[in-house]
């Protein structure tokens, strides 16, 4: 009986429906970087806290005259309120510093010429020029993020803004690998006949540290009694696994059944889509199962597309760009090419068999043409995703 594939854009769909995020627990902002938020940030003060001067320059109330006397001074860091008892005050103001409360208005220094008593202006500014009001950026009760928004440097620098220094995030998934085959033996070994170099844990090592995590990577022989042992006891310490060949229909490929007589529930396997048609998803009590086909192409292309959405909560970014080249191909599934965007321009590796892996270290985005597509003109403008460079 054929196996009926789902739609790229299914796949897509039913794995943002899931989630690996379950424990919390409360981290100082530092080491909260790269986690997801498990609570909304409310902010407790306004920001600025106080009217504020945006440039170095004089604070005064603005009056008709171009000649003012100096009173004081006001420096970020300082709480000292300037007083004013001149109908014609400037107070020499920095950047970030408090507006003394008599002042409406901020002059920028470059339009200024002074001494120690006296300050003359070329010309004035619209009344209340230069001041950010309090509260003008973030007001006391508004709520600036919701879970589960990942804490990025921006994300945590606002946090911080706001004086929070503790805040509930999820915890970080454990993660586990099974690189599978008969045929694989790592670097340094000897390759005997038939045999091939392993490719597969680099790719992954590299995908699991660009997105901030970690994992524990073991390998497998084709040997059904062993893959299960293997997953059944990653099922006991692990959040989600990855699986890296044994997922397609050959007489070798035991993963599907395993998962079955385990009681995983299959979320989908097989999408229409070259490569990596054979890709599965599955869970059981919580633990999320990824099998990847074993070909390193097809597993840099499921990690990026498919299990980089699951844990990233969000698709690689895209764009359109116009392609360098244009290729014939044959319809009927979506397919992926690998390529390299450089200043602007789209260049589609033409070379993108799935087996193919020098290709893979020339390549910095993937081009989607749709199923029914067949030619791609020189010119046309593509969907590309672009891969993170770090």
């Amino acid at each position: 009986m054929k196996k009926e594939l789902i739609e790229v854009s299914l796949a897509k769909s039913l794995i943002l429906y899931e989630s690996w995020m379950r424990e919390t627990e409360v981290s100082n902002i530092q080491n909260a970087i790269g986690k997801f938020l498990a609570q909304p940030i409310f902010s407790n003060i306004d920001l600025p806290p106080f009217h504020s001067s945006a440039m170095d320059g004089f604070a005064i109330a603005i009056q008709n005259t171009l000649e003012y006397r100096l009173v004081g001074e006001s420096a970020a860091g300082t709480n000292e309120n300037v007083n004013n008892s001149e109908p014609k005050g400037a107070c020499r103001i920095f950047t970030g510093a408090p507006v003394p409360p008599w002042a409406d208005t901020v002059v920028m220094q470059e339009w200024a010429e002074w001494d120690q008593e006296t300050v003359r202006f070329q010309k004035l500014p619209p009344k209340g020029a230069n001041i950010r009001i309090q509260g003008s950026h973030i007001q006391s009760g508004q709520c600036l993020f919701t879970p589960p928004i990942k804490v990025n440097g921006a994300v945590a620098a606002s946090i911080s803004g706001i004086g929070m220094d503790l805040i509930q995030v999820f915890k970080r998934p454990k993660i586990s690998a099974i690189v599978t085959g008969n045929e694989v033996v790592l670097p340094g070994e000897e390759s005997k006949n038939g045999q091939i170099y392993d490719s597969n844990i680099p790719l992954i090592l590299d995908f699991i540290q660009k997105i901030g995590l970690e994992v524990q990577i073991e390998t497998s022989r084709d040997n059904k009694l062993e893959i299960k042992e293997k997953i059944a006891h990653q099922l006991e310490q692990s959040d989600v696994i990855l699986a890296t060949g044994g997922v397609s229909v050959g007489d070798y490929d035991f993963i599907p059944e395993i998962l079955r007589e385990m009681e995983f529930e299959i979320i989908f396997h097989g999408v229409a889509q070259k490569p990596g048609k054979p890709l599965l998803f599955a869970k059981k009590n919580n633990v999320y199962f990824w099998g990847l086909p074993g070909n390193p192409i097809s597993v840099a292309h499921g990690l990026w597309m498919f299990v980089y959405d699951f844990f990233q909560r969000k698709p690689l970014d895209f764009v359109f760009l116009p392609s360098k080249l244009g290729l014939s191909r044959k319809p009927g599934l979506t397919q992926f090419y690998r390529a390299m965007v450089q200043n602007g321009e789209l260049e589609i590796i033409k070379n993108s068999d799935s087996h193919h892996i020098y290709s893979m270290a020339h390549a910095n985005a993937l081009v989607e043409i749709p199923a029914e597509q067949e030619i791609i003109e020189s010119g046309e403008m593509l969907k590309t995703w672009i891969l993170p460079s770090s």
